[in-house]
């Protein structure tokens, strides 16, 4: 079983989020869930944006590092305007509407996992799976 978390800024309470050259901080409701290999490859680069972020707010705290929260796919918040997604997936693979969110899920973290990885300035190529959400 794969190991999920959450990278949790102490300073803010808010969760890096990263895709490609997109970084931000999300509340909890918007934040991303990364796999455990994924974090191995990001935190270093989430550890100095925090950093650049503390300093940016100018606050006279140290920056300690990202706190890893374990996370389960259970507690990923769907929007109510991707609700017609799951009900989709539902329709297609003949499961109820609780399976259909665990898909869905897991989809997603698949979907963010990769977009999180990618370098945008490198000659890689870009990630060409849709969104679930698209």
């Amino acid at each position: 079983m794969v190991t999920l978390y959450r990278l949790r800024n102490p300073h803010t309470n808010k969760y890096f989020c990263q895709a490609a050259d997109i970084v931000e901080e999300s509340p909890f409701e918007h934040s991303i869930v990364y796999t455990e290999e994924t974090v191995q490859k990001i935190l270093h680069d989430a550890n100095v944006m925090g950093e650049l972020l503390l300093k940016h707010i100018e606050s006279k705290e140290d920056f300690k590092g990202y706190v890893l929260e374990k996370a389960s796919l259970d507690r990923i918040i769907i929007p109510d305007e991707w609700t017609p997604f799951v009900e989709r997936i539902a329709r297609i693979d003949h499961i109820s509407i609780q399976e259909a969110q665990k898909v869905f899920r897991q989809e997603l973290v698949d979907y963010w996992n990769r977009w999180a990885v990618y370098n945008p300035f490198s000659s890689e190529e870009m990630p060409t799976k849709p969104a679930p959400f698209e």
